[in-house]
């Protein structure tokens, strides 16, 4: 009997070092990964192609990460945002026709605004579902919205449309919740410091229309 509990608190303290050891090490590539978004955040705020390097980085890391905590679709929102990433890069490289410098901040139009937010609302209701009835996903619903509308937001930053910021503002603040529910705690504060962040770079863009206007 003895042996026995000998052998279940041994089995019990290798299975603790082990989720520790598994724990520590997800800390460290969140750590990276939240350290690189941060500067994405800010350089893209300032305008600055090189935000996209960043990006690519922390995407990268947040696809392996989501794929362990089970947040499917945030793992395929941070593929997108690799490939987003290389394409970032290259529109805010190109010259625009019509202007001396490059990619210039613009508004969507009113018929671009109702197509966008309409096309999303449908693709969360029918990814959420999909995700809620034939996987285990967490909170999957909450999950579609914060993924389809990143996938938006991401694209209008790519195309330097100053409402993206307004979409990630909604997006991060919910993400912040979700993350922190997972107990992925860094995350977290990092999507609440992004919602400060989103509300900075909306008014420094939007200064710069009114200065180029």
């Amino acid at each position: 009997m003895l042996h026995l509990l000998r052998q279940e608190i041994f089995a019990m303290n290798n299975f603790c070092q082990e989720v520790i050891e598994q724990a520590t090490f997800m800390q460290a590539w969140e750590l990276i990964g939240v350290v690189s978004a941060l500067f994405f955040t800010i350089l893209a705020a300032y305008e600055k192609k090189a935000c996209w390097i960043f990006g690519l980085i922390s995407s990268a890391i947040y696809v392996y990460l989501c794929i362990k905590i089970r947040l499917y679709q945030d793992a395929i929102i941070n593929i997108y945002y690799v490939f987003m990433a290389i394409y970032g890069w290259w529109n805010w490289s190109v010259p625009t026709p019509g202007y001396q410098t490059l990619k210039p901040i613009q508004w969507l139009k009113v018929k671009e605004r109702i197509s966008y937010l309409s096309l999303a609302t449908v693709f969360t209701i029918m990814s959420g579902s999909l995700f809620y009835f034939y996987t285990d996903a967490s909170f999957p619903f909450a999950d579609a919205f914060t993924t389809v509308f990143a996938f938006l937001a991401t694209w209008l930053q790519a195309r330097k449309k100053i409402e993206n910021w307004i979409l990630f503002f909604i997006v991060d603040a919910v993400s912040a919740v979700l993350y922190f529910k997972k107990s992925l705690y860094l995350t977290s504060l990092l999507f609440v410091l992004y919602t400060l962040l989103c509300v900075f770079a909306w008014y420094r863009w939007k200064q710069k229309i009114k200065y180029s206007a």
